[in-house]
């Protein structure tokens, strides 16, 4: 037997190795590892001294040392610029003033075409558009007032706050308001556009950020009529007579349209498109040869109309906004008028009385995704009328206050199947919400 650490000969049974003293164990011997025993040489002797700041690691303190600085030159830099902005706005109080004032612009033509044309686009002023009380000598008369604030205002003229473009062949005028650059604020301009009645024009005009007003005279003809505003209101007013030959379009992105009239004629399309705001149409005697349209993305649209003209096509739009309708005694230009009404979040609000006769057959559509439908009706006897309706989730109520009939999910005049013309259809139809449709036939 041997070892087999050390190679050592054992004697039988032995337990421990005689020469490495390696622990044999069932045979085996378990590994013996010797330990060497090092001694280090004595310590060299060190004077003894203060402890000094290199006993401790520099990083931390050179790191807080950096943010102070940082800290410092941060806070001395806002001070500055505070100090600066202060001094700024001192300088600016002391020197602070406005100026106001008119610039006019006029256009002329010996012989005017059987159509005039203006064109203006306007930057952060209201617009006025009016026609002459009396006999004027230009075709065109602009004003332009102006009261503006701001610092150093008696070194500035309107040519260093506003940048103008007047055409005078064309009739074209636009208008930049320059106030970053000078340090300046608008107080109040107005634009006013002084038409000469003797002649018929075609508008299209542009704002930004301003209002517009405009009361059309008696007997006033339009060729082409453009009306756009990016922030601000367009208020039209049409007195009798007014006629507009070719397409009507007014277009505002923030703000509202409300065009109101007597005996007024669209002899083309009336549309009315809104972003946010509300469309409102209010008239008597007004006649709509083409189709009328209005769309509005957030807000309503409201129209009332007493003995008018409805043409074959009439389509109504609010995504976030209610549809309210007022209809006394329509009259249609012509055997078939097709009506849409389409609301995403709001409801369609429909009043009707139809005392008249009539030789037209109406077809509407109404739908609402989250809200209701309510619908009053007054017929002349000689008139039919039908509703059929359906909900996802909600109720359908018919109220007959005489001459109504209701079938299932259909409501409708006793009369109606026996009618061939003369009628109106209606489809109804709801995601959650109500249906209220109130009919008397009389």
């Amino acid at each position: 037997m041997w070892c087999p650490i050390c190679g050592k000969e054992l004697e039988q049974n032995a337990r421990f190795c005689p020469e490495c003293g390696a622990k044999i164990i069932g045979g085996a011997p378990t590994p013996y590892i010797k330990t060497k025993h090092i001694t280090s040489p004595a310590p060299t002797p060190v004077s003894p001294k203060q402890p000094s700041q290199s006993n401790y690691s520099p990083r931390p303190a050179r790191h807080y040392r950096r943010r102070r600085r940082g800290l410092t030159v941060g806070l001395f830099i806002g001070i500055l610029l505070l100090a600066g902005g202060g001094v700024f706005g001192i300088i600016m109080a002391a020197n602070w003033g406005s100026i106001e004032g008119y610039n006019y612009y006029y256009y002329d033509n010996p012989t005017p075409a059987s159509v005039e044309s203006v064109n203006f686009d306007i930057e952060v002023s209201d617009v006025i558009l009016q026609y002459n009380d009396s006999q004027t000598d230009h075709l065109v008369e602009i004003e332009y007032h102006y009261r503006v604030s701001g610092g150093f205002m008696d070194e500035k003229t309107f040519e260093d706050i506003y940048t103008v473009t007047w055409d005078n062949n064309t009739v074209t005028f636009t208008s930049d308001f320059q106030w970053f650059t000078n340090w300046v604020f608008n107080d109040r301009s107005i634009v006013t556009i002084t038409l000469r009645s003797d002649v018929i024009w075609a508008i299209d005009g542009a704002l930004t950020t301003g209002s517009l007003d405009f009361i059309i005279p008696e007997n006033t003809v339009f060729d082409n009529f453009t009306l756009e505003a990016t922030t601000g209101d367009i208020d039209l007013t049409l007195l009798n007579g007014t006629v507009f030959q070719q397409d009507f379009d007014v277009v505002v992105t923030t703000g509202s349209i409300t065009i109101s009239g007597n005996e007024a004629e669209f002899q083309q399309d009336f549309n009315l498109i809104g972003t946010t705001g509300d469309i409102n149409l209010y008239g008597d005697s007004l006649q709509f040869k083409g189709d009328i349209f209005a769309d509005i993305s957030t807000g309503s649209v409201d129209i009332f109309l007493s003995n008018s003209e409805i043409g074959e096509n009439m389509e109504l739009y609010s995504t976030t906004g209610d549809i309210d309708l007022q209809f006394i005694n329509p009259t249609f230009n012509s055997d078939i008028s097709n009506w849409i009404g389409d609301v995403s979040t709001g409801s369609i609000t429909l009043i009707l009385h139809q005392l008249d006769p009539m030789a037209t057959n109406v077809t509407a559509n109404f739908h609402a995704t989250t809200g209701d439908i309510d619908i009053e009706m007054t017929l002349d006897s000689s008139i039919a009328a039908q509703f059929s309706s359906s909900i996802t989730t909600g109720d359908i109520d018919y109220y007959n206050h005489g001459g109504f009939q209701e079938l299932a999910s259909v409501f409708q005049t006793v009369g109606y199947t026996d009618a061939s013309y003369s009628k109106y259809q209606f489809t109804l139809s709801v995601t959650t919400g109500s249906i209220d449709v109130s009919g008397l036939s009389a």
